[in-house]
C-alpha cells in the first residue's frame, strides 16, 4: 500500500512536466518487490545483492536485446491505461530501471538489519565499501583496458547513459559508467554508498551535531523530494536563467538540489523499514 501511495505522488510530479527524471513511480515497485523478503535476515538479504548485482543486469541485457538504450517518456497517470508498457518501463527501460536496481534495495535492506549503533558494524561498512568500490573500479578498467572491452565498444563508451546500456555487445556489462546498471556501475555505487554511511555512523559517534543535518534530512525524503522537484517544474532552469540567477535555479533551490539525491535515496530505505 504505502508503495503505491509512493509511486502515486510520483505520477503526480511527472504531470507537472518537471525538468527533471522522476524517480518515485520506480521506488513504489521497488517497494512493492521488498514487501515479500522483509522477514529475511542481513546474511541473506547481502547474499542476494550480491547474486542480483551480477544477475540482474545480465538478465536486463537479455531481455532488452534488440531495444535502443533510452528512456521513453516518462510515466504517468496516463501510463496506467497499459499497464504492461509501464512495468516495462519501471522494471526495465526507464531511467531508474527496477531490474537491476533490485540491487540497492536487497543492500539496503542487509544493512538495516545490522546494528548500526556499534562501532564495529560502522568501522566494516567503511572498510568494507571502499574495497568493493576499488575492487569494482579496478576490475571494469582491467576489461575495458588490457582486456580489450574498450576496442570493441569504440567512442560510443564515453556516451551519457540514461539507466541502461546498449545490447549490441556483451562487453557493456563490463563498463562502470555512472547511471549504466551494470553489475561494476552497481558494485562501485553500492561500495560508495556503504562506506558513506560507516563513515556518517562513526563521525556520529564523535561529532554527533555535525551529522544532525543529514539525520534531520533523512527524517522527511519524500516531503524534501517532493518540494525539490515541484519547484523545479514551477520555476525550471530556463526561467531562472532569465531571470538572472547565476546557477540556474532558484536561490533556496540550489540547497535542495544539494540534498535530494540523498533524499530519493534515504526515502527508500525509511519506507521500507518503517
Amino acid at each position: 500500500m504505502r508503495g503505491a501511495l509512493v509511486a502515486l505522488v510520483g505520477f503526480a510530479l511527472v504531470e507537472l512536466d518537471p525538468p527533471v527524471a522522476v524517480i518515485l513511480p520506480y521506488y513504489g515497485l521497488l517497494f512493492a518487490l521488498a514487501t515479500p523478503l522483509l522477514r529475511l535476515r542481513a546474511p541473506v538479504l547481502g547474499a542476494l545483492a550480491a547474486v542480483w548485482c551480477v544477475l540482474g543486469p545480465v538478465v536486463s541485457h537479455v531481455l532488452r536485446a534488440g531495444r535502443e538504450a533510452l528512456p521513453g517518456d516518462q510515466p504517468g497517470f496516463g501510463a496506467l491505461g497499459a499497464p504492461g508498457e509501464l512495468l516495462r518501463e519501471l522494471a526495465l527501460t526507464g531511467y531508474y530501471p527496477v531490474l537491476p536496481w533490485m540491487t540497492y534495495l536487497l543492500a539496503g535492506m542487509a544493512v538495516g538489519r545490522l546494528d548500526l549503533r556499534s562501532s564495529r558494524v560502522a568501522a566494516r561498512l567503511l572498510g568494507g565499501g571502499v574495497v568493493l568500490a576499488v575492487v569494482a573500479a579496478v576490475g571494469s578498467a582491467l576489461l575495458l583496458g588490457p582486456g580489450g572491452g574498450a576496442a570493441v565498444l569504440g567512442p560510443d563508451i564515453a556516451e551519457r547513459r540514461y539507466g541502461t546500456v546498449p545490447t549490441d555487445s556483451w562487453w557493456w556489462l563490463a563498463v562502470e559508467a555512472p547511471h549504466t546498471g551494470t553489475p561494476f556501475d552497481l558494485a562501485h555505487t553500492t561500495g560508495t554508498a556503504l562506506a558513506l554511511l560507516g563513515a556518517a555512523l562513526l563521525l556520529a559517534r564523535v561529532a554527533p551535531a555535525v551529522t544532525w543535518p543529514l539525520a534531520a534530512v533523512g527524517a522527511l525524503p519524500l516531503t524534501l523530494y517532493t518540494v525539490h522537484v515541484t519547484a523545479l517544474a514551477l520555476y525550471p532552469v530556463e526561467a531562472a536563467r532569465a531571470s538572472g540567477v547565476s546557477a540556474g535555479r532558484p536561490i533556496w533551490s540550489r540547497t535542495s538540489a544539494k540534498i535530494s539525491a540523498r533524499a530519493s535515496g534515504a526515502c527508500a530505505s525509511r519506507c521500507v523499514h518503517s
